[in-house]
C-alpha cells in the first residue's frame, strides 16, 4: 500500500464516533450546547490550527475531526466535499457529537475552471 496520502482513495462515507474539543467551537461557546441528531454538517474547506474543523450549515465549528482524518484534507484539495449529519450527541457527562459523512464532488467553477480566477 502506498504511504503518499495523496495516492490513497478518497473515502465515500466517513463515520467519526467523537469529534474533539466540542467544548472549545464556536456552536458550544455561544450557548447551544451540542447539535441535535440530524443537524446537517460538513467538513470545512480551510484548516483552523492545522485541524480539519466540522461546521453546521451556519457555518460554526462544532468540533475537530481526530488526526487519523488528516488525509482527509487532500480529498478536499482536489474538489471532494464531505457532508453529512450528526448520528448522536449527549452533553453529560461530557459533551460529545457523532457524525457521519459522504463525499460529494464539488461543481467546477463557472466556465469550467480551465481559465485562472479574476480579482484576488
Amino acid at each position: 500500500m502506498p504511504s503518499d496520502p495523496e495516492s490513497r482513495p478518497c473515502p465515500k462515507t466517513v463515520e467519526v464516533s467523537k469529534l474533539e474539543d466540542v467544548p472549545a467551537c464556536d456552536y458550544f461557546l455561544s450557548g447551544k450546547g451540542v447539535p441535535a441528531q440530524g443537524t446537517r454538517v460538513r467538513v470545512a474547506n480551510a484548516t483552523v490550527g492545522g485541524r480539519l474543523l466540522v461546521v453546521d450549515e451556519q457555518g460554526a465549528g462544532i468540533g475537530f475531526l481526530p488526526a487519523r482524518f488528516d488525509p482527509l484534507l487532500g480529498c478536499l484539495s482536489h474538489g471532494i466535499e464531505y457532508r453529512g449529519r450528526v448520528s448522536a450527541s449527549a452533553l453529560r457527562p461530557v459533551p460529545i457529537v457523532k457524525v457521519e459523512l459522504s463525499s460529494l464532488s464539488r461543481p467546477p467553477p463557472p466556465g469550467g475552471g480551465d481559465e485562472p480566477a479574476d480579482g484576488p
